[in-house]
């Protein structure tokens, strides 16, 4: 049995397992994954299976539910023997109809590497004082593995890689396989299945054509060796170590920017720079003035990368870093002036540009770009004449219009308001009893003369 097994803890699921199973008549692994997995696991009863522990013996009334025809599965259908090695489960077991007693071997938990399930780990050993370790490759770890790749369907080898060392982080392997090793302890090995569609970098040069392949599953029996971790910033401790360590990286930086990988590259880059800013011990001036170029080199290939990503504002902020140390580099000046060009900056872009041909009146590259830059101010200049042009036409133009119009008279009568009705009512009402005020006095005095 296997150094890692455990008894599983109660109850399992052995739907997310791989159990490997033992009685008289057939001793066999069964995965999740496997065809064989829908018939055997139906026959040894999934719920009395959650209830069995490691080493556990019962006894089971075997009966295949559905006739090979019916079954989704072939006839055939392959599993994997004790040993580790693959083997077909005769037909004849989907005519049994008997009583047997069945062990439980093992138990291993089934790992999704990724996601959604399209990366499937199984271990297969692990050694046990490294089980439990959490040490496990990480970051431009350096690995050694065996690796052999499998068509899923027809066992049939289609990429075997034996003692091959890889550096964690610089796409060689792929970004699934190296998120499977990532997963993996010193010693262990361990079963990947990659469902389709797979990341074709698992394997360049394939004896199986990929096209034949692109549309199946593969599966990957990976064992990790063993593995160096990269010196950290703070681990170096003298001047040649980080410039060791830096230049390292920068070349691996260069390699992925060749290979149009421009996000490793920027990684590899910054990396390189965090090797160049722990150290400032310098014993000489020539060691200081070595750590300055290679500074600059690093800023300016960062400045590229991104300018590929048209990521223009990093761009402009990597370059102003370079030419702080070197004010006339000619790269600098001129990725940044593209920078500020695509910014819609353009006078930062001519000032870069007026003295990048100040230090070489020859560039083609500078004269291009400032033949762009004023092609754009002469084109500006021409709008704000015309707009200037148009406004004083306007402000030129005689008046026509006399400076008082007569209002219209229309047919219509305006629709009178409540408030001068109101007004008016109220002065008829004033009228009325002014008039009777004037005939009551003059009744009063023809009274008073009587």
């Amino acid at each position: 049995m296997c150094a890692h097994s455990a008894s599983p803890a109660h109850p399992f699921d052995p739907n997310s397992s791989f159990l490997r199973l033992a009685m008289p008549s057939l001793s066999c692994s069964i995965a999740s994954n496997s065809n064989a997995a829908p018939l055997l696991l139906n026959m040894f009863h999934r719920k009395a299976l959650k209830t069995m522990k490691i080493g556990e013996r019962k006894r089971f009334r075997l009966k295949a539910p559905l006739s090979p025809s019916d079954h989704p599965s072939s006839s055939k259908t392959s599993s994997v023997s004790e040993s580790g090695e693959p083997m077909e489960v005769s037909e004849t077991l989907t005519a049994l109809d008997k009583e047997e007693e069945v062990v439980l071997l093992s138990c291993d938990k089934v790992e999704h590497i990724v996601n959604g399930g399209s990366i499937v780990k199984r271990r297969i050993y692990c050694p046990i004082e490294t089980q439990n370790d959490k040490h496990t490759p990480a970051f431009e770890t350096v690995v050694t593995l065996d690796m052999v790749g499998r068509v899923e369907a027809t066992n049939e080898v289609f990429d075997e890689r034996l003692n091959c060392d890889f550096r964690i982080g610089e796409g060689e392997l792929g970004m699934g396989m190296e998120k499977s090793v990532r997963s993996m302890h010193r010693g262990e090995k361990a079963q990947f299945v990659f469902l389709h569609p797979w990341p074709v970098s698992l394997c360049t040069n394939p004896k199986i054509p990929i096209a034949d392949l692109k549309n199946t599953s593969v599966v990957y029996e990976v064992t990790l060796k063993s593995f160096v971790d990269a010196k950290t910033p703070f681990e170096c401790k003298t001047y040649e170590d980080h410039l060791a360590e830096a230049k390292l990286r920068h070349e691996q930086g260069n390699r992925a920017h060749e290979a149009k990988l421009y996000t490793l590259a920027i990684t590899k880059y910054t990396k390189a720079q965090l090797y160049l800013e722990q150290f400032n011990d310098f014993k000489t001036p020539e060691e200081q003035e070595t750590y300055a170029q290679l500074k600059v080199t690093l800023w300016l290939n960062l400045a590229a990368a991104n300018l590929k990503l048209e990521a223009y504002e990093k761009v402009k902020l990597h370059c102003t870093n370079a030419l702080e140390i070197e004010p006339k580099n000619v790269k600098g000046l001129y990725r940044r002036a593209s920078a500020c060009v695509a910014l819609n900056e353009y006078e930062q872009a001519q000032k870069d540009l007026a003295l990048l041909l100040e230090t070489e009146p020859q560039n083609a590259l500078a004269k291009h770009l400032m033949k762009r830059v004023q092609q754009k101010f002469a084109k500006d200049a021409e709008l704000e004449k015309q707009t200037y042009q148009r406004i004083f036409t306007k402000l030129e133009e005689p008046e026509t219009k006399p400076l008082y119009e007569e209002p219209k008279k229309t047919d219509v009568q305006a629709p009178i308001s409540s408030s001068s009705l109101i007004g008016a009512s109220s002065i008829k009402w004033s009228i009325v009893i002014a008039i009777l005020v004037l005939i009551i006095g003059v009744i009063m005095s023809l009274f008073r003369g009587k």
